[in-house]
């Protein structure tokens, strides 16, 4: 119903009438539906969803006509996948680190573009806890017990991408 009245939505919006209840019901679940789908293939197929970028189309579309979309199932998907992708980050060695950081990032921003708000609370508490060995590892290097491990720069833009006040480590890091 939604593709069959599209022609018939964009001209009711064009002349500011009130879209009918049952179009509009029927467009919020199909972009809702497409929306979600979307989502799934992202958990699948990272690159790829993001580079076709039929999420951000399916949101921009909802917003354009006003539509509202249920979001629940998409962002307990999006959220597994921030729980996944930290889960790497932590597994993650050398130059994977960096690699990782950046997926992260990535995937933060393009959540934030399509105004889906993840929840960030678990995977705050994974980067606290990497910064903190980080430091306890320069510590104990210290007295020459332990070999320095690098500080990957990219966690700290990650933690402020997070929420954390990064001042203090930006400032030990040195200027970006």
């Amino acid at each position: 119903l939604f593709d069959k009245t599209k022609e018939v939505i964009e001209s009711l919006v064009q002349e500011g009438l009130e879209i009918p209840y049952e179009i509009r019901v029927a467009a919020e679940i199909t972009l809702s539906e497409r929306l979600l789908n979307e989502v799934r293939k992202l958990k699948k197929d990272f690159d790829t969803t993001l580079k076709e970028g039929k999420i951000g189309r399916t949101v921009e579309e909802a917003k354009k006509y006003g539509f509202q979309l249920k979001t629940k199932d998409s962002l307990q998907l999006l959220n597994e996948i921030l729980k996944e992708k930290i889960g790497l980050l932590k597994r993650a060695k050398g130059s994977e680190i960096e690699k990782t950081i950046q997926g992260i990032i990535t995937f933060l921003d393009h959540c934030g573009k399509w105004g889906l708000d993840l929840s960030v609370e678990e995977a705050q508490d994974s980067v606290y806890e990497m910064i903190s060995e980080y430091l306890e590892n320069i510590e104990a290097c210290w007295d020459g017990s332990v070999a320095l491990r690098p500080f990957p720069p990219s966690l700290v833009l990650l933690a402020k991408r997070l929420g954390f006040n990064v001042e203090r480590f930006s400032k030990m890091l040195g200027p970006a």
